[in-house]
Order: C-alpha cells, then sequence, then structure tokens
C-alpha cells in the first residue's frame, strides 16, 4: 500500500472529525469515532515526525558537504557545479515538503492554454485586480495550481519568459473568451429583470 502523505493523513482525520461532529452518538458509535480520531492522529504524527527526520538528516549532511568544501582550493568551474549540485539537491527538498503538504491532484485544469493564462493574469495585474502584488508570487501561484486544457504542469521559469510576451493569436483567444464572458452577464440581466 502506498505511503499517505502528510495532507493525506490530514485530510482523512478531517473526515473523520466531521463525521463524529455530524453523526448521532450512541456509546458504541462514539467509541469508534474516537478511536479512528486516536489512531488517525497518531498516524499523521508519526508522518510529520518522519519527515522531520528524514528531511533533518538530509539538510545536516549537506551543511557537512558545504564545511567540507569550505577550505578547499576550487576552481571557479568546479565551484559552480557543486553550487549548481547545492541548490538542486534545496528544489527537491522543498519539492518534498510541497508533496507532502500540498493536496494531491487539487490542481485546477483549465480550459486555456499557458499563453492565455497568462495573458489574463497579466490583465488582472494591470487592471490591479490583485492590488500592487510582485508578480512572482502570482506566478508561483500559478505554476503550483493551475493546469492548462492540456493539464500540462506550468513551470514558474517558463511562465516567467513567457508573461511578458505577447501574440496576436493569444490576444485574439482571450478577446473572444470575454466576449462571451461578457455575454453571459448580459444574460445574467435578463435572468434577474424576469424575476
Amino acid at each position: 500500500m502506498k505511503r499517505q502523505t502528510i495532507n493525506q493523513c490530514l485530510h482523512q482525520l478531517w473526515q473523520i472529525w466531521q463525521k463524529a461532529e455530524s453523526s448521532g452518538t450512541t456509546p458504541a458509535s462514539c467509541a469508534q469515532l474516537l478511536d479512528s480520531l486516536n489512531t488517525d492522529a497518531y498516524r499523521l504524527l508519526e508522518r510529520l515526525d518522519a519527515l522531520r527526520q528524514q528531511q533533518l538528516h538530509e539538510l545536516q549532511g549537506r551543511a557537512r558537504l558545504q564545511r567540507a568544501m569550505d577550505g578547499l582550493p576550487l576552481d571557479e568551474e568546479v565551484f559552480a557545479l557543486f553550487c549548481k549540485d547545492q541548490v538542486s539537491f534545496y528544489g527537491r527538498w522543498l519539492a518534498r515538503f510541497d508533496s507532502e503538504f500540498s493536496a494531491q491532484g487539487a490542481h485546477c485544469a483549465l480550459q486555456l492554454s499557458a499563453r492565455e493564462i497568462l495573458l489574463v493574469l497579466r490583465l488582472a495585474k494591470d487592471l490591479q485586480l490583485l492590488g500592487d502584488r510582485p508578480l512572482k508570487p502570482l506566478l508561483q501561484f500559478v505554476s503550483l495550481h493551475l493546469r492548462t486544457h492540456r493539464q500540462e504542469p506550468l513551470s514558474y521559469e517558463s511562465l516567467r519568459k513567457k508573461y511578458s510576451q505577447l501574440d496576436a493569436e493569444t490576444l485574439r483567444q482571450v478577446k473572444q473568451l470575454l466576449i462571451k464572458m461578457n455575454q453571459r452577464i448580459n444574460h445574467y440581466f435578463v435572468l434577474l429583470s424576469n424575476k
């Protein structure tokens, strides 16, 4: 059986709690639900502890490696390779946390291409719908939580590079989308006036 992520353990625990909160409480059903809550709460804590131990062990190993490399006379090329490897390690290290705490399969697939998603984001940013937030966290959010109509993951770097690139076809597609949205709003006004 595949090991549950921390997020899955937490979700399961919430489901049991909700069931306990909404069900009638006979002594037998209450005891069973409380046992389930206790069991799953311990499972969650065990997963958290195992993740903490694993992450700490890897981090300590990398810290020892960094200290060992500090005093060595390395040429720039070798040092650049070492730095690249270290940065790559931290990316994997963070991704493990992300995979444990992110809702698995909770990506929102939009019926848009990556360029169309970026144009809608750009419009929202230009019109101050997102306040004065910097672009980087917005692109990170898109990368983590949105997918294209083909279920393609969106990499932050790719999004960053494409963000300011405009092309006529994407502009046409998004304009058509906005026209359809405007037509739908007009339809809602008709429905509202018929009440």
